[in-house]
């Protein structure tokens, strides 16, 4: 599974050194703080998302690319908890019934794993995997959130972590990375109102993001040896190791004021 003009973007970039510049908790604090914005942006600005958007697009690829790196783990107790928060959320304050993100990581943390070993089979089967996950992502979207592009992109993670079990017969894990990222874009564009100028400037993002997430493992070593040690550290920190907790709450919040809003109009 070859993507040859991305292949020097993942398959080569990965020996340049970031141990000065970025940890895995910057990454994640970076992700939450476009997250936190992009959902404020939709909620209470939903006519002019545009410009106001493209920073959250080009950062959720670290969740549902963390998906996958992180299958080993169980999801513990607090994201179901958060999930039948979100969904009772969504249902009694917006009239909405679908399966939000965090029952997005817990479908999928449970099945990724059986999931990308009985892919990565054959260069054959990852192949049309890969074209029917992406082509039913802009329908499985409406009752799943991310749908099966969830899965295209955990699928990434997980073969980055798990390099070895991947055959090089079957697909380079840089290549499959080029493979997810045109995915990702193909959902985006399908999925949302953006114009030609801005869905470059979330490509070029994204093209970045998913070099970051290639490398994910030298930004876990960075976040070892760089202990926190100002204000702005400190923040990243936080934000990286309780990225749940903020997304649950922040989205109650919006909801019940956004719920107050279109009441008292």
């Amino acid at each position: 599974m070859t993507l040859s003009f991305l292949q020097p973007l993942f398959s080569r970039l990965h020996k340049i050194d970031l141990r000065p510049y970025v940890t895995a908790h910057d990454l994640m604090a970076i992700t939450v703080v476009c997250m936190v914005f992009g959902h404020f942006f939709m909620f209470f600005v939903p006519f002019e998302t545009g410009w106001l958007r493209v920073a959250d697009r080009i950062t959720v690829p670290v969740f549902l690319v963390l998906i996958g790196y992180n299958a080993g783990r169980g999801v513990g107790y607090l994201i179901p908890i958060g999930a039948v928060l979100i969904a009772l959320s969504n249902y009694f304050l917006l009239n909405l019934l679908f399966v939000n993100i965090l029952g997005t990581i817990i479908l999928v943390r449970y099945t990724i794993v059986p999931f990308t070993r009985w892919a990565i089979q054959s260069k054959e089967r990852l192949i049309a995997t890969y074209f029917i996950l992406t082509a039913f992502s802009i329908f499985m979207n409406v009752v799943v959130e991310y749908g099966s592009l969830s899965y295209i992109l955990a699928m990434a993670g997980w073969m980055n972590k798990n390099r070895e079990e991947v055959s090089p017969e079957v697909a380079k894990v840089g290549d499959y990375f080029g493979w997810a990222l045109v995915a990702y874009l193909f959902f985006t564009f399908t999925s949302y109102d953006f114009t030609v100028p801005q869905m470059i400037v979330i490509g070029v993002g994204s093209a970045f993001v998913f070099w970051l997430l290639y490398n994910f493992k030298t930004l876990l070593l960075n976040s070892i040896k760089r202990k926190p040690r100002d204000v702005i550290s400190h923040f990243c920190h936080f934000l990286g190791r309780k990225s749940l907790e903020v997304y649950v709450v922040h989205v109650i919040i919006m909801h019940a004021a956004l719920f107050i809003l279109l009441k008292n109009i």
